[in-house]
């Protein structure tokens, strides 16, 4: 079966669910929406969205000079082609350390070296690389992802949920009243954050093996 993206009232049913406060006890819908952006944050880090971005070609100025800079959506960028009319034409090395020996990323800058040929009609530069997802504000919102993505935010959510829990008592008190939860000692959510925190350390460490891969 093929895989769905999940929108923000999917995502936040299946924290709460998991949490065991589907009632609300103790974290509020916008709390969870919270803690659903701070592990699409985290797992940004581990592991972006793999992006192609296509750079339409430009000129400058009335002479036709083609424009060398490019504001681009990718954080990070693997490689660099030039396609021209929808075929491939060649590889744009990366630069070296030497001034205008290849392309270059800052911040989300790309620029393009003055040696590689562009025609404005005919060329695209065609990045791979990544960008972060974005956070979630809306319900409809969907999240840019695929199945391991998806489960590790979840996870790192469903981690700082309990761990908040571990360490105020006052919300622990409130999460006690939502059924089921009223015989949890503090010795048994110990056990869940310990866990929680091992799951979370493999699905790092997986998650990196991915982004090298």
């Amino acid at each position: 079966m093929a895989y769905t993206q999940p929108t923000l009232v999917q995502l936040r049913d299946s924290i709460e669910s998991k949490l065991r406060d589907t009632a609300n006890e103790a974290f509020s819908a916008a709390e969870v929406d919270a803690l659903l952006n701070e592990g699409i944050v985290e797992v940004n880090r581990l592991y972006p969205l793999m992006v192609i971005e296509d750079v339409d070609v430009v000129d400058t100025d009335e002479d036709g000079n083609i424009d060398r800079e490019y504001t681009v959506a990718s954080t990070e960028v693997s490689r660099a082609e030039v396609w021209r009319e929808s075929a491939f034409r060649s590889v744009i090395p990366q630069m070296d350390g030497e001034a205008d020996s290849g392309w270059d990323l800052w911040g989300t800058t790309f620029t393009v070296p003055n040696f590689v040929s562009l025609d404005e009609d005919l060329d695209t530069v065609r990045l791979y690389g990544y960008q972060d997802r974005d956070v979630l504000d809306d319900d409809a919102d969907v999240l840019e992802s695929d199945a391991e993505a998806e489960y590790a935010i979840r996870s790192y959510a469903v981690l700082m949920g309990y761990q908040r829990l571990q360490n105020d008592r006052s919300l622990y008190q409130q999460w006690l009243k939502a059924p089921g939860n009223n015989e949890m000692s503090p010795n048994q959510l110990d056990s869940m954050v310990n866990t929680y925190i091992a799951q979370w350390e493999r699905l790092r460490g997986h998650l990196r093996r991915m982004r090298r891969a």
